[in-house]
C-alpha cells in the first residue's frame, strides 16, 4: 500500500468541488522533495530553489491525475496529521492581517496554537510549520500572518470541530472587543451619512448601474450584484468609510 495526499488544487471553490477537482500526489515522494531542496545551496524564502519545487510536484503526481495541485501543497503534506484544514474565515483574516496578530493569537488560544509571519505558500512555509508541529506536539494549529490559518488532526470528524471551534472562538474575541469599545455605534468612527429610504435607494441604483458595469466592462463583460444589508451600509455610511476602502484587502 502508498499513502496518497489529496489536496484541492489550484483554483475552484472547495463548497462545489467534486473528486475532479483534488490533485493526488505520493506522500512519500512529497516528502521526498525536502532532501532535494534542502541539499540546494540555493534554497531560502522566495529563491530560485523554492520555485523550481512547484515544477517538482507533478513528478509525485498518484494514478495520471491530470489536476494541477496547489502551490499550498507542502502546508498539508509536511503537518503531522491525516486531515489538515487550511482555512482563510473572516475572523480569523481579521487577526492575521492585524497589527498585532502574534500578541492576540496568544491571547485568544494560548499554546493551543502557534504563529508563523508572513512567508510565501511553498517549501519555506512548509518546513517552518513540521518544525513548530515537532517542537510542540500539543499545537494543533498555525496562524499564519497576513494569510489565514491552517490546522489538523488524525480523525476528520475531530479535525472540521476543531476548525469550527477555532473559528468561533476567535469571532467571540472580536465580538466582545467590539461591544466594549462601543459596538455599532462607534463602528468605522461611527456614522456619518444616513442611507436613503429603500425606494428612493433602488431608484438610484438603477440610474447607476448601467453605466458603471459599462465602465468596468469594456475589455471583460461583468454581472453586478448589490448587497445592501445592515452592516454594509453601516460601512458605506461612516465617517472612515473612504479611507479605509482606499486600502484594499487586507490579506494577499
Amino acid at each position: 500500500t502508498v499513502e496518497v495526499l489529496w489536496v484541492k488544487g489550484s483554483g475552484g471553490d472547495l463548497r462545489t468541488s467534486t473528486r475532479e477537482n483534488f490533485s493526488s500526489l505520493y506522500q512519500e515522494k512529497l516528502i521526498g522533495l525536502q532532501a532535494t531542496y534542502l541539499g540546494r545551496k540555493d534554497n531560502g524564502l522566495k529563491s530560485k530553489a523554492e520555485d523550481d519545487m512547484i515544477g517538482m510536484y507533478s513528478h509525485a503526481t498518484f494514478n495520471l491525475n491530470p489536476r494541477a495541485t496547489s502551490i499550498d501543497t507542502p502546508l498539508h503534506s509536511y503537518l503531522p496529521g491525516k486531515h489538515v484544514d487550511h482555512m482563510h474565515p473572516n475572523a480569523i483574516i481579521s487577526i492575521a492581517a492585524s497589527k498585532n496578530c502574534q500578541r492576540i493569537t496568544k491571547e485568544i488560544f494560548g499554546d493551543r496554537m502557534a504563529y508563523v509571519p508572513w512567508m510565501r505558500p511553498g517549501l519555506e512555509l512548509g518546513l517552518a510549520m513540521q518544525q513548530i508541529a515537532k517542537e510542540n506536539p500539543k499545537v494543533k494549529a498555525v496562524m499564519m500572518g497576513q494569510h489565514g490559518f491552517i490546522s489538523w488532526h488524525d480523525d476528520e470528524k475531530v479535525c472540521y470541530e476543531q476548525t469550527l471551534q477555532l473559528i468561533e472562538e476567535a469571532a467571540a474575541y472580536i465580538e466582545s472587543k467590539y461591544v466594549a469599545k462601543g459596538g455599532h455605534a462607534k463602528a468605522f468612527g461611527g456614522q456619518k451619512y444616513q442611507s436613503l429610504e429603500v425606494g428612493r435607494r433602488h431608484a438610484v441604483l438603477a440610474s447607476i448601474l448601467p453605466w458603471l458595469r459599462g465602465q468596468i466592462s469594456k475589455e471583460r463583460r461583468f454581472i453586478g450584484t448589490v448587497q445592501e444589508d445592515e452592516a454594509i451600509l453601516r460601512f458605506v455610511n461612516s465617517k472612515d468609510a473612504a479611507r479605509l476602502a482606499g486600502l484594499g484587502t487586507s490579506c494577499p
